[in-house]
């Protein structure tokens, strides 16, 4: 569902840095959108942990969640 409202928005995904850790890769991204009633300017870390050669986990670090909300109209 919420990849569907991302796509719908147009969101201009722009991705940044890539870091490489010992079990993990992040990587920052700044997303902007922009309709009559709301924008959105946010920067996401995005984190890749792996284990045995795969990825175990992804975790999504938002940097203006009541942006973010106010803009899906969660």
């Amino acid at each position: 569902m919420r990849s569907r409202a991302i796509t719908a928005a147009g969101i201009r995904f722009d991705p940044r840095h890539l870091h490489d850790g010992y079990r993990s890769v992040a990587v920052t991204v700044h997303n902007t959108a922009s309709r009559p009633d709301a924008e959105l300017d946010e920067w996401l870390a995005i984190v890749f942990t792996c284990r045995d050669g795969r990825i175990a986990t992804i975790d999504t670090h938002i940097s203006d969640v009541p942006m973010m909300e106010r803009f899906f109209g969660a």
